[in-house]
C-alpha cells in the first residue's frame, strides 16, 4: 500500500475457487496540512542585542524561513538584528513538498522601544553675563553626536535678559530617548 501523497490506480481482483471478478479504482492520498508555531518577543528595545527566533511546523522536517515584511530589522538565518526603533513585522514560512501543502504565513510584531540615552549640561554653558545677546545652553549625550532640543522656562527661545532660566535638554532622535535639566543663569552687567 502506498505512503506518499499521490494518486494510485487500484485493481481490486477475487482470488477465490468458485468466483471470479474484478474492479478498479483510484486511491488518492491527498498532502497534509501544516501549520507554523512561531514564538518571538512582543518588544525589546532598539539596542538590545540581536534576537534568536524559533518556529517550527509539525512532523514536515521542512524548513521555516523568516522575513521582515516592514520595519527596521535585518534576518540572517534566524537571527533578528535590530536596526531602529518602531514595529518589525517578521513573517514566518514554510515551503510545501511532495507530501505536505504549504503552510499559511504566520506574522509577529515586534515593537522596538527608543533606548535611554543620557544628556549632561555642563556647567560652562550655563552661566553667562548679560551683554544683550541671546544664551544657549549646550549638552553633551551618550551616544554621543544625538540631536539635543531645548527649551528655557518652557520657551524655544534663547533667553536675553538677566535671570534665572530653567533649561530642559530633551534628545531628539530616531532611536534614542533621554533629558537633563538644569539652571541657566544671566547675571547683571556691571
Amino acid at each position: 500500500p502506498p505512503i506518499n501523497a499521490g494518486s494510485y490506480a487500484v485493481v481490486a481482483t477475487i482470488r477465490d475457487l468458485n468466483y471470479q471478478g474484478s474492479a478498479s479504482g483510484t486511491l488518492v492520498i491527498g498532502k497534509a496540512a501544516q501549520t507554523i508555531t512561531f514564538t518571538a518577543p512582543t518588544s525589546g528595545s532598539f539596542n538590545d542585542p540581536p534576537i534568536t527566533l524559533s518556529a517550527t511546523g509539525g512532523t514536515s522536517g521542512n524548513p521555516v524561513t523568516f522575513t521582515v515584511i516592514s520595519g527596521s530589522g535585518t534576518i540572517t538565518g534566524d537571527t533578528l538584528t535590530i536596526t531602529g526603533a518602531g514595529n518589525i513585522v517578521i513573517t514566518a514560512r514554510q515551503v510545501g513538498s511532495a507530501n505536505y501543502n504549504a503552510a499559511p504565513d504566520f506574522q509577529q510584531t515586534i515593537r522596538i522601544a527608543k533606548a535611554t540615552g543620557s544628556v549632561t549640561l555642563p556647567p560652562e554653558n550655563l552661566n553667562y553675563t548679560y551683554d544683550g545677546t541671546a544664551k544657549s545652553a549646550a549638552a553633551t549625550t551618550t551616544p554621543a553626536g544625538l540631536a539635543v532640543t531645548f527649551t528655557y522656562n518652557d520657551s524655544a527661545t534663547p533667553p536675553i535678559n538677566a535671570c534665572s532660566y530653567t533649561v530642559v535638554a530633551t534628545i531628539s532622535d530616531l532611536n534614542y530617548q533621554g533629558s537633563a535639566s538644569g539652571l541657566l543663569e544671566i547675571g547683571k552687567a556691571t
